[in-house]
């Protein structure tokens, strides 16, 4: 089966999970997302970011997916009272919510998929993994 490039590497995800705070702040500064954004409507930016950046190389885009995903993640820990976790077994940077059975997401294998794909279905991808974050209250 072929495979791609495309991907979260482990250094993509200790990135991430080492930079998260500073990534989400750096990007909802970009983009301008602020307080009273709704997880939606930053779904939706994600989106529109997909859409703009079809056929511009990975490497070119990369970043800013690693930044998107921290907001999004941001958005998703603050709902769910969850936080960020790194899996060392794995190499992976988990978004988790909390409860006596927490649920994970590996949302910047997520979005990274909806890119490669250049998804029409990123908000609704989004919204699965923000819900499925938030049945742990």
């Amino acid at each position: 089966m072929p495979t791609t490039e495309i991907r979260p590497t482990k250094e993509t995800n200790l990135y991430q999970y080492e930079n998260h705070e500073e990534l989400n702040k750096r990007y909802r500064e970009k983009f301008g997302i602020n307080e009273n954004t709704t997880a939606e409507e930053i779904f939706q930016i994600v989106y529109d970011y997909i859409l703009e950046t079809q056929g511009e190389e990975f490497e070119v885009v990369k970043e800013t997916l690693i930044g998107l995903t921290a907001v999004v993640g941001t958005v998703m820990v603050e709902a769910s009272k969850g936080g960020w976790e790194w899996e060392p077994e794995w190499n992976i940077c988990w978004v988790i919510g909390t409860g006596k059975d927490p649920r994970r997401t590996y949302l910047f294998n997520s979005i990274i998929s909806c890119w490669r794909k250049k998804a029409k279905h990123t908000v609704a991808k989004l919204k699965t993994d923000y819900n499925y974050i938030l049945k742990v209250r």
